[in-house]
């Protein structure tokens, strides 16, 4: 079936030297009878390769060539179809830190973020491998370093929950979110030079009334806090 496919494939004059993703396998034994490639409303392409059965078939993602529309050393906007996302130059990865102490706390930080304009309550996050220092950097390394520099903890055990896109339509950026336990206090965290980071300790008995209160004045809260808890199976 493989010489097939890619012999089927290689005279469909819609994808010519595009990439190819196989995105969906039902019935792999099936036989290919027929094709049929069309645009999407996401502005990709898509060939649809139907089995004799036509019930299972194979279905591969035809990616478009990227079209870089600007590009500041920290952020690009770009163009697939007529899908316009943004991606970091140096990095397609982040990871944030549900970070429980031994008291049962959850340690949150704060600061002020510039887009939205006013301070937020997140969970400890960076991004991963965006300086050369830390290229090649794995996400777990990524997130004892960032719960360290922000918080001032290190983690005796650090397990991932989930990676997910951060925001679909907006960003190719995933988002892998962390249980930190086994907590040992090593300084005032604060981040690096610039960040200006609050780190709070907050009883998980308490959290909801916390920052219900914290909303009150004038803060955002960041629902990667909830996400968190919830997959981590954290009643907060």
């Amino acid at each position: 079936m493989g010489a097939k496919l890619v012999d089927t494939l290689a005279k469909q004059p819609l994808i010519s030297g595009r990439d190819l993703h196989q995105c969906r396998n039902l019935g792999s034994k099936s036989i290919v009878s027929a094709t049929e490639t069309v645009l999407e409303s996401d502005g990709n392409f898509e060939t649809v390769l139907f089995s004799h059965t036509l019930v299972s078939y194979l279905r591969f993602k035809i990616m478009p060539d990227t079209q870089t529309l600007f590009e500041t050393r920290w952020l690009g906007l770009y163009r697939i179809g007529r899908w316009d996302f943004v991606r970091r130059p140096n990095s397609d990865a982040a990871v944030g830190i549900l970070a429980i102490t031994p008291q049962d706390e959850i340690v949150l930080v704060e600061q002020f973020r510039i887009p939205v304009q006013c301070r937020v309550i997140e969970i400890p996050a960076g991004l991963v491998g965006d300086e050369p220092e830390f290229a090649g950097e794995s996400l777990a390394t990524t997130a004892h370093r960032e719960l360290l520099e922000e918080t001032g903890f290190r983690a005796g055990s650090m397990t991932e929950l989930i990676a997910s896109p951060t925001s679909a339509g907006m960003t190719s950026e995933f988002t892998h979110l962390f249980h930190a336990t086994d907590l040992v206090r090593e300084s005032d965290g604060g981040g690096v030079a610039g960040e200006e980071i609050i780190v709070h300790q907050v009883p998980l008995a308490g959290l909801r009334e916390w920052l219900t209160a914290q909303q009150a004045l004038g803060k955002r809260v960041d629902c990667k806090i909830h996400a968190a808890l919830w997959l981590a199976g954290i009643r907060g």
